[in-house]
Formats: structure tokens, sequence, C-alpha cells
């Protein structure tokens, strides 16, 4: 048995029986109350006297400092947060940019670095005007230390543009030359050339090659570290100039209304000690054909009442078909879809094939050579049945772009279905 009972005395008292033996005992406790008030009374006379030895008096009644404390406690240094300062970081400009609408560098949906790109395939930034201007290491834009202050991070608000390289060509001959020729080109940048085009009576520019050292040549059928292209063609990727040789000509037309043509000269991160290259250019009035002109052959589609195959596309959006589809086309056809660009802003049509099936490459001793295709006038020919997603680029100042498609007599295919949108980042 235990029992405890309080009295009127304000203490506690215990009775505790004893289960063996027949002695009983009473214990006297104090009670919780009173230790916590000695407790008490021991820190306030512990301060009273720490106080009176705080401050001592001089003879001439000047209050010293407190002498050394009787009592050392132990709190650990306290070390104010102070961001660390990166130096800005330095993007290079890409002054190739066709088209003169606004370049909006930042995604919708708040992601940002090379993982994240826009549409024309450059890394995404963040809007430095915003209240989230920078890019964390795995992508998001925002405003907080892990957005602003890690060693991966980039501040938009504290970014420097390094300068653009671009040339405008004047003349009806002249050269296009690699920055530092015929020194090492510089490394990780895209070069613009702009032939200008005097007057309407000009249809193309003819380019020699009198030195070429660029990248390492084809690889896997096209140049992919360092080139000269034109992005104004389709397949882009087939108009890459690289590797290391002379000789060579080239040629390629000028756009409806364009007032120049533009090359891209493209150098890598990488940098393999090559001294670029010298090109020599000339303008033409007069273009081979049929094909090779923007005067291109325009048939009537069978079974109607003489229309003519032509397609004149205003609109921002849409599709394009070969007559009939997805039924054979006929034969012995020319079309064209000509593009109009609506404003100088528009800067290239983006295309991707929906189903795309014509009559399979020829292969002869000069290579495959299509009797059916689809092509941009002196951009070489697509044919056989093939995927892609593409952007060609207007030319400088350039009303419209066309693309033909022909069939010979031989049986017909399906043909294609293309989506389309004009873009204005390219």
């Amino acid at each position: 048995m235990h029992k405890t009972e309080r009295t009127d005395n304000p203490m506690w008292y215990t009775e505790a029986k004893m289960t063996r033996g027949t002695s009983k005992g009473r214990v006297r406790k104090r009670s919780v109350t009173a230790v916590f008030r000695s407790a008490a009374l021991l820190i306030v006379l512990l301060c009273l006297a720490a106080t009176t030895l705080a401050c001592q008096s001089a003879p001439n009644g000047v209050i010293l400092g407190p002498p050394e404390p009787l009592l050392h406690l132990y709190l650990p240094p306290v070390t104010s947060f102070i961001p660390r300062v990166y130096p800005p970081v330095t993007i290079r400009t890409n002054s190739c940019s066709l088209g003169s609408g606004p370049r909006v560098r930042w995604r919708t949906d708040g992601r940002c670095g090379p993982n994240f790109p826009l549409a024309s395939r450059i890394p995404s930034e963040c809007d430095p005007n915003s209240d989230r201007p920078c890019c964390s290491d795995y992508g998001y834009c925002g405003n907080s230390p892990s957005h602003c202050g890690c060693p991966d991070c980039i501040d938009f608000r504290n970014v420097i543009r390094e300068p653009g390289c671009s040339f405008s060509l004047e003349g009806e001959t002249g050269y296009m030359e690699s920055p530092n020729y015929p020194n090492q080109y510089p490394t990780g940048r895209d070069c613009c050339y702009d032939i200008t085009r005097p007057s309407r009576n000009y249809c193309g520019v003819q380019l020699t090659v009198e030195n070429l050292d660029v990248g390492h040549g084809e690889e896997e059928g096209f140049c992919r570290r360092d080139w000269v292209t034109l992005p104004s063609c389709v397949p882009e990727r087939g108009t890459r100039i690289c590797g290391n040789t002379t000789g060579q000509n080239y040629q390629y037309l000028f756009q409806p209304g364009a007032s120049a043509i533009r090359f891209v000269f493209h150098a890598g991160e990488a940098s393999e000690g090559r001294k670029g290259f010298r090109i020599r250019y000339q303008l033409l009035t007069k273009c081979l054909g049929p094909y090779q002109t923007q005067l291109i052959p325009v048939t009537t589609i069978p079974g109607t009442t003489s229309a003519p195959c032509y397609t004149r596309i205003t609109d921002t959006r849409g599709t394009v078909n070969t007559p009939y589809h997805p039924k054979k086309y006929p034969d012995n056809l020319d079309c064209v879809y000509e593009f109009i660009r609506s404003s100088q802003d528009v800067c290239g049509v983006r295309m991707q094939s929906v189903t795309f099936e014509m009559e399979p490459a020829l292969m002869t001793i000069f290579g495959g050579a299509c009797t059916d295709f689809l092509h941009l006038p002196s951009c070489g020919f697509v044919c056989g049945k093939v995927n892609f997603s593409w952007v060609v680029a207007y030319q400088p100042s350039a009303t419209s772009l066309k693309f033909h498609f022909h069939s010979d007599e031989a049986t017909g295919h399906t043909g294609f279905l293309i989506n389309f949108e004009q873009v204005t980042q390219c």
C-alpha cells in the first residue's frame, strides 16, 4: 500500500507502510514549490553580486569597465552571411537571326538553360526585368540564393552580351573570309555574311572556294562541327560546306524580293587549330533553269477545269499537300507552294512532315537522283519516304519563298501532307 495526503501545513507528507518488519517511518521532504523558490533566490543573489563586481569606481569618479567575468559561458561565434559575388556572365550574341521582330529569349513555363531550349534550339534565358531573373543549375527561373548565388547559376541582370559577328558585302564580286583569316578562327560563335543584291536584275550568287580549312569534313553525310551554310535552304545541313577543299563551285538563288543573300559560318566550342576559309563570290544575272530559278513552271491539275497547281499561302499556320492526297498524285506535275511573308517580324517557316512518300531516289554513278521531288530552288531535292522537321529562313527583306513539287511520267505515290507555321524566332 502507498498513500499520499495533504495536510494544513504547506508541505507534502508521505506515509509509507513497510511490507517487511513492524517499524514505521515518516519521511519529510521539501515541497517542489519550496525548491523552486530557493533556486530563484540563489539566482537573484548571484546576479546582485555580479552587478556589484561589474562596475568599479575610480578615485576620480570615472566608471571603469567590468573586470574579468566570474563565470565563462560558451556561445558559438555568429558569422554574417555574405553572398559570393560571381563575375558577369558573357553571352555571345546571335547576330545571324533573321527577321526584325522582338527577340524573346525566355520560355513561358519558367524553365531555362541548355536543357530547355527555345524553339530555335538555343538555350533559353530568364526575363531580367521580371521577379524571377536568375536561372538555377537545375534549369528553373527564380530569385532565391539557390537561383542567383550558386556557381552554375546565371543572373541575367548581370549579363554582358558579346558584340555580334556580322559582315555586309557589296559589289558584284568580292570575298568572304573567316575571322582572323589566314590565322586560326575563334571558337563558339556564328558569323553572318550578307551579300547585297544591287537590283532585281541579279538572280543569284556563285561561290568559288579558294581556300577551305574548316572542321573535319563530312561525318555521317554532313558537317557536324564547324561549317559554312545557307540558312534559307532546306534541308539546311545539305548546304553545309566544311573540310579541307579548294576549287568547288556553288550557285544559290535570291528569294523573291530579297535585298541580300545571307551565309552563316558556324564555329563550334572546340578549337581544332583550323585556319578557316576564303571564298570568292560573284553575283549572277543569268541562273540555270528550269528548276534552279524562281520562275518555276506551273502545270494544270488533271481532272480540273484548267486549275493551275499553284498555292498562295498567307495563313500563319496550316497544312499543304500534293493534289488528291491521300490518293496518288498525277503524273507530269509541276506545282508551286508560295509562302507570303506577312511582315519583316516573320523570319521563317517551320515545316514538319505528317506523311511523305514519293518515288525513291534513282542511284546513278553520280549519286542519288530524284525523279519525283520536293525542293526549294538551288537547295537540293527531297524524295522517297522520309520524315523531317525544319525551319527555312527568309532572306533579308524577302517577300516570299517558293517550294516546288515535281512528278514524272512514272507511277505516282501518295505524296505528302506537311504542317507549317510562320515563326518570328529562327
